[in-house]
Order: structure tokens, then sequence, then C-alpha cells
């Protein structure tokens, strides 16, 4: 048994633990005032009365020989922390690896470095790009951590300058990886974090003085409101990244965001038309070269199949089967046509289901069938909540009272069922 000279406030809380007791059981335990007991744990460095000692005396005398041991080992120092050997980390993928010693160059660097300069803070973008085009294709909380730890790396280097320019380069990286990491958030059904996160982006890019990353950052926050059904907040946010965003790509995808607000309000007709205003974006004859689309891509990016899904996403919302298949189609034909190794899951998936749910509007049960087989297949740690909601909307329509005659319905919604068992996170629809 730990032999305790004398009693302070961390010591007698530690007993407290110990003896598995809450402040109220402790008290009454020792027989004193429960404001003491908290005390103790406010103020650990406190000293208390010479009866109180004897009375915790007696209580870990009394204790049992489990409860003593839990003591000792609570109030015993800590060992000093060791390096782990790096074979130790081999036993990760062999992506975590390298991905982990690449941070781990730049966390160097952040703390070595007295000055920044070019190549300091390029090693910062391209971690940044880095983690953005593995966003789709690798675990997210595995993003999510990379992006966080970059995030903290960029804060530490920005603490070093104050020379304008190079304090904008970094506030970029900083914005960019609050923005991956409220992006995985929003995903994963985190709303509250996502929210506090991407306005934090947008913050940093503001200071940053990107406009393109002002944009992205701006939709995102959009596409969070119009998930709560703050329509206005949406409009207003959509608007807002419209005013700042440079011609091109970026006016494109939020015009595809605001599509699947104006689909929430059952408007067609502005669903129709900001999708046309959209295509105008696209066949403008300005081009303004951007790094954050053209350069860093991956989640950044905006391609023509995201933008299918996007609308067909829109025109599923409305009801409208055939037109929604129009679009989803694309969109899996786009993501078909690239190297399998590089084809993103989360959103070919999302493709997959929309587009099941399209042939369902129409009636083709079968077809549906066909679609899903693939996602069905989809390992644990690439199903997310995006996939998760929409798939549960797709389970809703097979339990429609037009669908009870066909025994294949049920069956694929028995499956439906099965398969969103095994997902233990919550269902949320996605954006694009």
């Amino acid at each position: 048994m730990q032999a305790v000279d004398t009693w302070t406030g961390a010591r007698a809380d530690s007993l407290r633990e110990a003896l598995r007791l809450t402040n109220e059981g402790f008290a009454a335990h020792l027989g004193i005032a429960i404001r003491t007991v908290a005390k103790w744990r406010a103020q650990p460095d406190v000293v208390p009365k010479a009866w109180v000692q004897q009375l915790l005396d007696t209580a870990l005398q009394q204790a049992s020989n489990a409860d003593q041991e839990r003591f000792t080992v609570l109030v015993s120092p800590a060992p000093p922390a060791r390096m782990k050997p790096v074979i130790e980390n081999l036993t990760a993928p062999p992506e975590e690896v390298f991905m982990t010693a690449a941070m781990e160059v730049t966390d160097g660097m952040a703390m070595c470095s007295t000055k920044l300069g070019s190549d300091a803070i390029e090693l910062l973008h391209s971690q940044m790009t880095l983690v953005a085009r593995q966003y789709s294709d690798r675990p997210p909380m595995s993003v999510f951590a990379q992006a966080r730890r970059l995030r903290q790396t960029a804060e530490q280097m920005a603490e070093r300058t104050r020379r304008p320019g190079e304090l904008a380069d970094v506030y970029l990286v900083v914005s960019g990886s609050t923005a991956l990491m409220a992006s995985i958030a929003f995903d994963l059904g985190h709303w509250p974090a996502s929210a506090h996160m991407a306005k934090a982006a947008t913050s940093y890019a503001e200071l940053a003085d990107h406009r393109a990353l002002m944009a992205w950052t701006l939709g995102l926050q959009g596409t969070l409101a119009f998930w709560r059904d703050d329509l206005i907040e949406s409009e207003f946010l959509l608007q807002r990244g419209l005013d700042c965003a440079p011609p091109g790509r970026h006016r494109f995808r939020l015009r595809y965001i605001a599509s699947r607000t104006y689909a929430l309000r059952d408007d067609a007709a502005s669903t129709a038309r900001v999708l046309a205003e959209a295509e105008d974006d696209r066949q403008g004859p300005t081009h303004v070269p951007d790094p954050l689309m053209d350069n860093i891509q991956g989640e950044f990016a905006f391609d023509d199949a995201r933008a299918a899904a996007c609308a067909g996403a829109a025109w599923l919302q409305l009801g409208n089967g055939e037109q929604a298949e129009r679009y989803t189609n694309t969109a899996l034909d786009l993501y078909l046509a690239e190297p399998e190794q590089q084809r993103p899951f989360s959103p070919l998936n999302g493709a997959r289901i929309d587009t099941a749910a399209a042939r369902l509007l129409q009636g083709e049960l079968d077809g549906a069938q066909e679609v899903l087989s693939p996602v069905f297949m989809l390992s644990p740690s690439h199903r997310n909540t995006a996939l998760t909601g929409r798939l549960d909307k797709v389970r809703g329509m097979l339990n429609e009272r037009q669908w009870e005659p066909y025994p294949e319905a049920r069956r694929l919604s028995g499956a439906v069922t099965e398969w969103l068992a095994e997902n233990a996170t919550a269902p949320l629809p996605h954006a694009d």
C-alpha cells in the first residue's frame, strides 16, 4: 500500500477515485461536507486539517486491496516518456507510415526554423496538396488527423513571422487544412463542429486575401445551412461566396450548391435557372487560373463529375427521376472513366445510390438493384454519413406501398437495412 506522509487535495481526490465514489459519496464516507471534497479537486495543493488527515488515513487503511492498489497507481509518478522506435510504426499500412513521416518533416521544420523562407512555405503547401488529394480514397479519420496536424504546424509557423507575404501564405494553409477538417466533420455527421470550423476557415481565407478559398469555404457554410433547413442563411452565404468568387469554376460550384437549396424549397423553376447560370459560368470567355482547383485539386476541385452528381441530387429532391438519372449517369460515366485506383470512393458511390433512387422513381427495380451491388461491397472504412443518408432514403422508397407486392423490393430493402446496421454513423445527406 502506498504510504501517505501528508494528504493534499490531489491525494485525497485520488483516494476518492480509487474508491470509485462521487463527491457526495466520498463526503458521506468520511463524514464531512461535500464542499470540502469538491475543494480538493479544485485546489489539488491544499493541505487538509489534521483531523481530516486522520479520517483519510483511516479510509485508506480500511479500503480493500483492489482499492489500495488503484490508489497506489493513481498517486505514483508517471514514468518518463520515451521515444518509440521507428520500427514500431511499420505495423501501420505503408501509406500511413510515409504520410506520418512526411508530416513529421514539416513539424520539425516549424520547430527549428527561425525564419520561414520560400522553401518552408512551399513544403507547407505541398503537404496541404497531399492531404486534399487523399481525401476521398483514405479513411476519413486518418485524413482528419493529418489535416489537423498540418493546421497546428502552420499555426506554429505563423507565430514566427510578421512579414505580410509569408503570413498570408501560412494563413492560406491554416484555412485550407481547417476547411478539410470541416468537410470531413460534415461527412461524418458532426454538424456543429463542422460549421464552427468552416466559419474559421473563411476567416483565415480572408486574412490570406484568397478569394478562391473564401468562395469554397462559404460554399461549405452554405451547404451546412441548407441541411439545417436554414435556407435564408444558405442563400445569404452562397451569394456572399458569389460576390467574392473569381470568374469560372468557383461560381460554377456555388451555383450547383444553390440548386440544392432551391430543390429543398420544391422550386423546380429556380433549380433549372441556376443550373443554366452555372453552364454560363462554365462557357464564359474568362478563365482565371486558380491554384486551388488547378494545382491543389483533390477535395478542393469541382469537376464535371461532381457538378453532374450535384445536379442529379437536386432533381432527385424534386422527384424528377428522369432528369436525376440523366445527371447521375453522367457522373458515373466520368468517375468510372478514371483509373480504378484514382476513383473517389464517396462521390462515386454517392452517384450510384442516387442513380438507384432515380430508377426507383421511374419504377425500375432491377436497375436500382444492379447499380447498388458495388455499394454493398464497400468496406466499413469507406462508409460515411454521406452514403448512409442517401441509402436510408432508398430504403424509405423501397418501403413505400407501390413496392409491397414485389418480393425483390423487400429483399433489397433488407440488404439496405443490413448495410445500414453495420454503419455506426447517423444518416446525413451530402451536398455534392
